[in-house]
């Protein structure tokens, strides 16, 4: 996330590059403090305040903001806050410290929720256009294609307990899924960038002939070459491209050459997925008018949806 923002203070603090200390830093300890921070400022209730703040620790934290990506609402940060802190806020008041952590999310990492933001309408907008979603990296293509599910009943007969039975199976339609693809499209968007330099790191390490293992989300090796892979994870980064490249990829391949495909020449789109691969940058108005040109038929209902992409 650091590296697509371009955000060295974020890098550091998730280790993405080293610290002026030297030492490993721990994202979530830097948000527990500055929440605690905001929270003190923002919550009009003062014993509110001092309650959370003495009782909001790492563990809470982390499971508040890192299922950011996921499409977390403020209802189940409330359910989360209730069931650590039950014993000392109300109900009504969980769902009050929720709203705190989302406007200190949305403040204090604008650039990251615009970014999620982003990320996730092009995936909408891919599946408002009856189209799966594609994330491209060197070595491989990944598809979304999440379709709405339906109930179909069946009978069973329950040999134990010598009666019927009634079976609900979730079976898939043919009408895509907008809701669950525009959640999912980020977080799949980071996690195929993930899996890419995974895999190059292990490729790397097999190239010199070095040992590697993995214990879950760790990369093990031998001290003779374990400080090769944090070189190789940078190395792999780097490689990568440019993030603005990497985001306007996204956007070109999901939305502008899917409506290019359809249209004369006269009227396509003036950008190539090799002016892409080049640098060349998609001029924001000129994405804007092409959405609103070439948008979805059926989008009475959520027009606000294009707003958010202005």
């Amino acid at each position: 996330m650091s590296y697509l923002l371009l955000d060295e203070f974020l890098a550091e603090k998730t280790n993405l590059i080293p610290s002026l200390d030297g030492q490993i830093q721990d994202v979530y300890s830097y948000i527990s403090n500055e929440l605690k921070s905001f929270l003190k400022d923002e919550l009009v209730d003062n014993n509110l305040s001092s309650i959370v703040c003495n009782n909001l620790d790492r563990k809470i934290v982390k499971k508040i903001f890192m299922p950011m990506i996921y499409g977390k609402t403020v209802m189940s940060t409330a359910s989360d806050l209730k069931e650590h802190l039950s014993h000392y806020i109300t109900h009504k008041e969980c769902f009050t410290v929720a709203s705190a952590c989302f406007k200190f999310w949305r403040s204090r990492f604008n650039g990251m929720e615009s970014l999620i933001r982003l990320i996730r309408n092009i995936g909408w907008v891919a599946s408002a256009k009856n189209r799966p979603v594609f994330y491209k990296v060197q070595n491989f293509t990944t598809v979304q294609d999440y379709m709405i599910t339906r109930a179909i009943y069946i009978w069973v007969y329950d040999r134990l307990r010598k009666k019927r039975r009634r079976i609900t199976l979730r079976v898939p339609s043919a009408q895509r899924d907008r809701r669950k693809t525009e959640i999912s499209t980020f977080a799949n968007f980071i996690h195929q960038k993930d899996a890419h330099i995974a895999m190059e790191v292990v490729k790397k390490m097999l190239e010199i002939g070095a040992p590697i293992y993995t214990v879950h989300e760790n990369f093990v090796s031998t001290p003779e070459f374990c400080y090769e892979i944090p070189n190789f994870y940078t190395e792999t980064i780097c490689e990568m491209g440019y993030p603005l490249t990497i985001i306007n990829e996204f956007i070109y391949t999901n939305v502008i050459k899917p409506i290019n495909d359809k249209l004369p020449l006269s009227h396509v789109y003036p950008i190539t997925e090799e002016d892409i691969q080049r640098g060349m940058v998609i001029h924001e108005q000129y994405l804007k008018d092409y959405l609103y040109k070439y948008k979805p038929a059926n989008l009475s209902a959520h027009e606000e949806r294009f707003r958010i992409l202005n």
